[in-house]
């Protein structure tokens, strides 16, 4: 036993990670599955099918979260009028252009549900209409930057964003102004055009579902999609039998790594009364 005591144990931790990257493996492919044209996406509103350079096959990311567009930050401060947030690339006050930077939602004073929150995330300061609608027209051009955060030996705060190309960023957007995020900021004509089709609508309305933003003046409707806005949009949907069934799963699950504890307290007590024979 004294032997195969370290195989079983091995063995037991390999099926333990196995389970753990399965789920890993199904939570992602749930969030993000993967795609080789808007047609793996289309049953998602607010996901297009973003592939990098280079490659056939991609995922489908969020509308509001990956855009052919240059991230800015706004050059006035947001007014203190909430809770500022815990997060240190926020902590300038600054909004942010054409991509969704932060989670952070604020109460929604026009409810009369208390506690209730807005659709629109508070540090997002909208998309920049006139460049969306020179990034979807036809045809459609690729975009592409390359940003690095390095820190310049103590002359510049941590983080500081360094431009290595411009790309296709415009003239007038400074390099202080720019955005760093880890997702790539290179988009084919294909990808961009993906991007356009299945997030930008040239006549499209404001349903009032604070899922889209609209432009009076260029009359584009485009989508606001993050993980936040899937989150609440899918509990607002829930019913009271899917309360129901989620509280249940929530039982099952619950039982059974109290079952686990159990059963490891158990193999403990027992190990403690035979500790002679188990040296």
């Amino acid at each position: 036993m004294r032997a195969k005591a370290p195989l079983m144990y091995l063995a037991g931790m390999g099926l333990v990670i196995v389970q753990i990257l399965s789920v890993l493996g199904l939570l992602g492919a749930m969030l993000h599955p993967s795609c080789t044209s808007n047609a793996h996406c289309d049953a998602r509103t607010g996901f297009f099918c973003y592939t990098s350079p280079g490659d056939e096959r991609g995922l489908c990311y969020m509308c509001g979260e990956a855009t052919p567009l240059p991230q800015y930050a706004a050059t006035e401060r947001v007014p203190d009028e909430f809770s500022p947030p815990k997060d240190k690339e926020k902590e300038s006050g600054f909004k942010t252009y054409n991509i969704i930077t932060d989670q952070s939602y604020p109460d929604d004073l026009t409810s009369m549900s208390p506690g209730k929150r807005t659709r629109v995330p508070h540090y997002f300061g909208g998309y920049n209409f006139t460049m969306v609608k020179q990034a979807c027209e036809v045809p459609v051009r690729p975009f592409s930057w390359k940003p690095e955060r390095k820190s310049m030996g103590g002359q510049a705060p941590k983080g500081t964003v360094v431009v290595v190309d411009r790309g296709d960023l415009p003239a007038w957007l400074p390099d202080s102004e720019l955005q760093v995020r880890i997702f790539p900021y290179a988009f084919t004509a294909a990808g961009a055009g993906r991007w356009c089709s299945a997030c930008v609508e040239p006549r499209g309305i404001d349903v009032g579902d604070g899922l889209t933003v609209t432009d009076d003046d260029t009359h584009l409707t485009v989508s606001i999609m993050n993980k936040r806005l899937l989150a609440m949009s899918n509990m607002d949907a829930m019913m009271a039998l899917d309360w129901i069934a989620l509280s249940l799963c929530a039982l099952v699950v619950g039982l059974t790594v109290s079952g686990e504890i159990k059963d490891i307290s158990l193999c403990e007590i027992a190990a403690q009364r035979n500790i002679k024979e188990l040296r």
